[in-house]
């Protein structure tokens, strides 16, 4: 009985999990081809939980096309470089080239309304970290959510990390 009953309930996980695969294939399918957006949310939920967050770099590149993406690859991108943490200050390690890029794919988000590339880059032009300097970008970037006042930065461990 205990012989028939572990079977069964190795049968049933192995099922399951051979499932969640496929439809993670299906989905990288969709997006790749199709650009679809319910596919890509499935993959970014699969690969956080997964904590396969690199993953997702090349299929929100894909999407980025669509006006979303921007984030994901952004921080993928900071946590690869930097053993799985990711801190927003970490783009004053990374080469010139790679910062110029990261704050290229964050503009890019910020121009396809995407709030946490423009809390980002809020936080970047504030404090000059892999920018000039410039308080009055910084404000420009958060009077485009429809505030009316002036910035008041929040403590930086409010910086997303999704």
């Amino acid at each position: 009985m205990r012989k028939t009953s572990f079977l069964l309930v190795f049968c049933l996980v192995f099922y399951s999990c051979d499932q969640r695969n496929e439809n993670i294939q299906e989905a990288k399918k969709n997006v790749m081809k199709y650009s679809e957006l319910d596919s890509y949310m499935a993959l970014t939920n699969h690969f956080d939980k997964e904590d396969n967050y690199y993953e997702i770099m090349p299929y929100a590149l894909k999407m980025q096309k669509h006006g979303i993406g921007h984030y994901e690859f952004y921080n993928s991108y900071l946590k690869i470089m930097f053993d799985n943490k990711f801190d927003a200050k970490n783009i004053l390690k990374l080469d010139k080239p790679e910062a110029e890029f990261l704050i290229y794919i964050l503009n890019k988000g910020a121009k396809a309304e995407d709030v946490s590339c423009r809390e980002v880059l809020i936080q970047y032009y504030r404090n000059g970290w892999g920018v000039t300097k410039d308080i009055k970008k910084a404000d420009s970037i958060y009077k485009s959510f429809g505030y009316p006042d002036t910035y008041i930065p929040p403590a930086i461990d409010s910086v997303p990390n999704q």
